[in-house]
């Protein structure tokens, strides 16, 4: 094996509590990816393939600022006609923080939107609003579209969620926030949250290619407070004690 990661050197600065995973992946690329939270490293192997080491941290989001401020800079880029649900826009009130006002929204899109593996209609953000309903991608559409609507930078990440018994194409969101850089987020998960066994690919992955895991740890996700019943990476101000005390015991 080559001893040079194609990766990037942030894994140091991550929080000794949190999880990792390694994989040897064939028959696709993927590449590496760095936000808050989330690092993916790829080298490539001699013989062909890629080994994918992938750390997760659980601390919590080092985020500040107004909503304001963001709305203040807002230039955004949704589809013609798209609108956020006016029950949802009454609550973004400028007064709120930067974090609050997008969590607001990942909130609404788990509160609202129902995962469903066999829809077959249309995958844009407005068609899956108005089913109430949609595929991963479908969801994470809506996601990336309120929340630019909202006027927070915002994208989609394509690539695959490893099971023990298989990997399958996936898609999640990334938005930036003030002082905390990209934030990633699964909408079929948690809150500001995704795993070791999220692997990020270039593109939709459309040819499957062939996951083995070599090294799988635990995701960690029980280790997080909740907000609203679910597992949410808070604001550090935002973080109960007992939680705090969890993390520092290290992973369970």
């Amino acid at each position: 094996m080559r001893a040079a990661f194609l990766g990037i050197g942030l894994v140091a600065a991550f929080t000794v509590h949190g999880e990792e995973a390694r994989y040897l992946v064939t028959g696709s690329t993927p590449v590496p990816a760095a936000a808050n939270g989330y690092v993916q490293e790829v080298r490539e192997v001699e013989g062909g393939g890629f080994e994918v080491r992938v750390v997760t941290s659980l601390a919590p989001i080092d985020s500040e600022g107004s909503y304001a401020g963001v709305l203040a800079a807002a230039d955004p880029d949704v589809p013609v006609g798209f609108e956020i649900p006016k029950r949802l826009s009454k609550k973004l009130t400028p007064d709120l923080s930067a974090w609050e006002a997008a969590t607001d929204i990942l909130e609404w899109v788990a509160n609202h939107l129902t995962v469903d593996v066999d829809d077959g209609g249309p995958q844009d953000a407005q068609s899956v609003l108005t089913r109430g309903r949609g595929r991963c991608s479908g969801l994470a559409n809506a996601a990336v579209a309120m929340l630019r609507a909202a006027g927070f930078e915002a994208r989609t990440v394509s690539g695959l969620l490893v099971s023990n018994a298989e990997a399958i194409p996936h898609r999640w969101v990334e938005c930036r926030l003030p002082a905390a850089g990209w934030v990633p987020s699964d909408p079929t998960l948690g809150l500001w949250a995704v795993t070791p066994r999220h692997l990020v690919f270039a593109d939709t992955v459309v040819e499957q290619p062939r996951v083995q895991i070599l090294e799988s740890g635990n995701d960690g996700l029980s280790r997080l407070p909740r907000r609203a019943g679910r597992w949410s990476r808070c604001l550090p101000w935002a973080y109960p004690v007992r939680a705090q005390r969890q993390s520092s015991s290290g992973p369970s």
